[in-house]
């Protein structure tokens, strides 16, 4: 099953693109946010 959905992937390279797109966008969204917080309980929210 792993191999036929790779094949599947690698035949469509727009839909791969934008999967991993969508993928970094979410990740670095999250990560604003994760560290938003972070900063907030340290007190290093200087800027």
């Amino acid at each position: 099953p792993i191999r036929e959905r790779r094949t599947e992937f690698l035949s469509d390279k727009a839909q791969l693109v934008d999967i991993l797109v969508k993928g970094s966008k979410i990740s670095r969204d999250k990560t604003t946010e994760v560290l938003f917080d972070v900063k907030n309980i340290f007190g290093l929210n200087i800027f």
